[in-house]
């Protein structure tokens, strides 16, 4: 509602959401480095697939975590149970696209401020307007 009045305090609102992806991201890359488990690269079957199905609910995520334990042998990973290391680098791929998208929000919000101002300009443009008839 705060973020209705105020452009700045929206980007700040976003910028905060963007950081706690990037400690949420690095927390998951880190359990997979403490558990010696590899992170999917871009030329990885299951990142590929992942990409191309476009994830976008939970009852999605969950029918691709299922999909892939049995299409793919868990031979590949060492330690851990197969499906954390699933999940951890699947949740790491949404973690980056949310980052994508709320970069391209405060991108948009930014350029939106410069050219409109924020709400308090905007209510002092307007209080002008009315004064000078």
């Amino acid at each position: 509602m705060e973020a209705a009045t105020s452009t700045k305090l929206e980007l700040n609102l976003y910028n905060v959401a963007r950081a706690s992806l990037e400690e949420l991201r690095l927390d998951y890359e880190d359990y997979l480095r403490q558990h010696n488990e590899p992170m999917w690269s871009k030329d990885s079957h299951l990142y590929s697939e992942f990409v191309t199905l476009r994830i976008s609910d939970k009852a999605e995520f969950r029918a691709f975590i299922r999909r892939a334990e049995t299409s793919f042998p868990s031979a590949t990973i060492r330690n851990t149970p197969y499906k954390s290391v699933l999940v951890a680098n699947a949740t790491l791929l949404l973690i980056s696209a949310a980052t994508d998208f709320l970069k391209r929000q405060i991108d948009n919000k930014a350029e939106v401020f410069l050219d409109n101002g924020g709400f308090s300009e905007r209510m002092a443009r307007l209080r002008r307007q009315k004064r000078n008839g």
